[in-house]
């Protein structure tokens, strides 16, 4: 004798209750059953409806709640249809690899590059859209060209009017050496970092100008010093009146 599903199923739950079992875990343990629930149970799925507590069905547009289902979108990127809930209807991508592009700007296959021209040798280079604005040369070596002519001459924060193309005069080399006979053929700077005693002993004038040989504007100092004397002249050159006046009283 055949047994209509719903017949069956109230049955075999009424059944196993009082055996003690799950429906689940009896049908799977008979396989006549599973055959039948299956066979049968497919066609029936789509009808099923959910049930409230009070016993009121509450599935699909019955639901107080039901505000319509999914709604379809078009993506803003790559222009598909796609579907989502009502609470997402504002969206705008289909996916994450389209919100990648948006946030990109460009798709992988359009170029990311801009084209632009070297301000040293004129010649055409691409560069990211990013760089764009800080990139101004195509190589390092155009680069370092531009930032020797952005602080050269008087652009740059040492200039002080061009002293140092001026000669030496014809008898430095005697001046000199008696200005390091004077200081004891060492470098006067107390701040001076070269304790090893390495490096070359040189005489240097205070106020840069290379035909006052007055002893009063020249003194010893290692090539480390006198580098640094050429930054910040103010000071430097303060520091050295300063120490010549000490000791000699100039």
């Amino acid at each position: 004798m055949r047994h209509n599903q719903n017949e069956y199923t109230k049955f075999t739950q009424d059944k196993l209750g009082v055996v003690g079992l799950s429906y689940q875990n009896w049908l799977c343990r008979n396989t006549n059953a599973r055959l039948f629930f299956t066979s049968k149970c497919c066609d029936m799925s789509n009808q099923v409806k959910r049930l409230n507590a009070a016993g009121l069905v509450v599935s699909g547009k019955l639901n107080p709640n039901w505000k319509g289902g999914k709604v379809k979108l078009r993506c803003s990127i790559c222009r598909r249809e796609f579907k989502v809930s009502i609470s997402r209807s504002n969206a705008k991508y289909c996916s994450m690899q389209c919100v990648g592009i948006s946030q990109r700007g460009k798709s992988k296959r359009e170029s990311t590059k801009v084209t632009k021209q070297c301000e040293i040798c004129s010649k055409e280079f691409n560069v990211y859209k990013c760089h764009a604005n800080r990139s101004k040369c195509c190589s390092k070596e155009c680069a370092f060209k531009r930032k020797s002519l952005l602080v050269k001459g008087e652009n740059n924060p040492a200039w002080s009017g061009g002293l140092s193309k001026f000669p030496y005069t014809y008898d430095w080399l005697q001046v000199s050496y008696k200005i390091r006979c004077r200081d004891g053929h060492k470098c006067m700077n107390p701040k001076c970092t070269n304790h090893s005693g390495k490096g070359k002993i040189e005489g240097h004038h205070i106020d840069h100008d290379k035909s006052n040989n007055n002893f009063s504007n020249l003194i010893t100092l290692c090539t480390v010093c006198n580098t640094k004397a050429n930054f910040n002249r103010k000071y430097w050159v303060e520091f050295y009146r300063k120490i010549l006046t000490d000791l000699y009283g100039y």
